[in-house]
């Protein structure tokens, strides 16, 4: 029953990293519109990411396309939680398609950008996908300390949907080893977390993955309690991938049991689903389980028929892979070609703000220098006006002095000339007296 552990870890992943129904048509062409319409910011990363996200499980090469032009849309505005979430997002759809090793370098990348922004949050989210990579690839311990830190710093943060992620992420660890005590103990632990919250789809999954360890033990009877509980709950909440999973769950028990007509009920019921919906790696599991049954119950026509189908979803599956890698690589090839053209663009782009820029600079150096030359005009200006006026000053100085001497000799020769004339007048006198005593002598 190991086979069902990867859509229930699924749903785990999933609601890590995104939000929103799978198929959501409406919420599709709307995001479609909205990127059609959004500029090269980073408006259109989140929409990018978001429709990309819608698209994962039928299109997941054109997920990773779309998500590759935000990631360059992001680097370009410089937008680092942007970059983190579009990396995060892409190890996510390369951890679907089996590509282990692009899925760790992208997670590792956004690791990296997250702790440098110093979200917490981030970080717990990517180090869990980066356990859950190791776990994929069978490298146990690594997965484990990988949860273990996601673990610690969600229950840092309080985050009761994280928390109850690590702790089924390392049962799932455990239940691979076959530890399953420790598996239990953790899975359990996660749904007394999960019970009575919003997280109902979590809820149910937790509950498929106890039933799957109870199944491994041979523990039917509990095992098919929690698996009626979880199809129940799928059923509530209208996940009818859950739903699906579930019912095959059932009817593989049910085989276990050697009770074939419930099993066949049950198996034919999860078949159906599944063709409804479209997950061909289930048909095909479905297909084989029917064929065993029938094979198990002398109906050699009915198995031989149902094998069959199993071989041609098989090779439907093998031949999907490799167009789906042809359409892949040309799909790479055209966004590649996008790419360099977007860069030239804005390469172009740069090379005309830098020749702006500098024509700025190149003005503002001559405004500048102008202003510089005409403020030391004014300096030079300035001083020769002091000196003028100081020389000024002086020769006013000098020429009220010498008109100060000037008057100062006018006045001595004028004084002399009083003195002069004076005299003379006296002289006058005294001659006129002595004439006059000479005729009165």
């Amino acid at each position: 029953m190991s086979k069902n552990i990867f859509s229930y870890l699924a749903v785990f992943l999933f609601s890590l990293i995104g939000t929103g129904p799978l198929f959501a048509q409406q919420k599709i062409d709307s995001l479609k519109r909205l990127v059609r319409t959004d500029k090269e910011d980073t408006n259109k990363v989140i929409h990018l990411n978001a429709l990309a996200w819608q698209l994962k499980n039928n299109n997941p090469d054109t997920a990773i396309l779309l998500t590759e032009k935000a990631l360059v849309i992001a680097r370009n505005s410089g937008w680092k939680k942007g970059i983190a979430k579009s990396l995060n997002n892409l190890g996510a759809y390369y951890w679907l398609k089996g590509n282990y090793p692009k899925a760790l370098e992208n997670y590792l990348s956004a690791l990296k950008i997250q702790e440098e922004i110093g979200d917490k949050n981030g970080v717990a989210q990517c180090l869990g996908n980066i356990g859950l990579v190791y776990w994929s690839k069978a490298d146990h311990q690594k997965a484990l300390d990988y949860y273990f830190k996601a673990l610690k710093i969600d229950e840092e943060l309080g985050r009761k949907k994280g928390i109850a992620a690590d702790l089924v992420n390392i049962g799932l660890v455990y239940q691979d080893q076959k530890n399953y005590k420790k598996a239990l103990d953790h899975y359990l632990q996660a749904l007394k977390l999960l019970e009575n919250s919003e997280f109902k789809d979590e809820f149910a999954a937790t509950l498929g993955d106890i039933g799957i360890v109870y199944h491994d033990l041979g523990d039917y009877s509990k095992a098919l309690t929690y698996y009626l509980r979880a199809l129940k709950l799928a059923k509530e909440i209208g996940d009818k991938n859950s739903v699906a999973i579930n019912l095959g769950s059932i009817g593989s028990l049910y085989i276990s049991e050697k009770k074939y007509q419930e099993a066949e009920m049950y198996l034919l019921d999860a078949l159906k689903l599944h063709k409804e919906l479209g997950t061909l790696n289930y048909e095909r599991q479905y297909e084989e389980l029917l064929s065993v049954l029938y094979r198990k119950t002398n109906r050699f026509e009915l198995a031989l028929d149902h094998y069959q189908r199993a071989m041609a979803l098989k090779d439907t599956l093998f031949n999907r892979e490799k167009n789906e890698e042809i359409t892949r690589k040309e799909m790479t090839f055209e966004f590649e070609k996008r790419v360099a053209v977007a860069n030239a663009e804005q390469e172009k782009q740069q090379v005309l703000a830098a020749a702006e820029s500098r024509r700025q600079k190149l003005f503002m150096w001559l405004f500048a220098s102008v202003g510089i030359g005409v403020a030391i005009i004014a300096l030079i200006i300035a001083r020769a006006l002091r000196i003028t006026r100081r020389q000024k000053n002086i020769i006013e100085e000098q020429k009220t002095l010498v008109d100060v001497k000037q008057k100062a000799m006018l006045d001595s020769i004028h004084y002399a000339r009083r003195i002069q004339t004076s005299l003379m007048t006296t002289e006058k006198q005294v001659h006129k007296i002595l004439a006059r005593m000479k005729k009165e002598i």
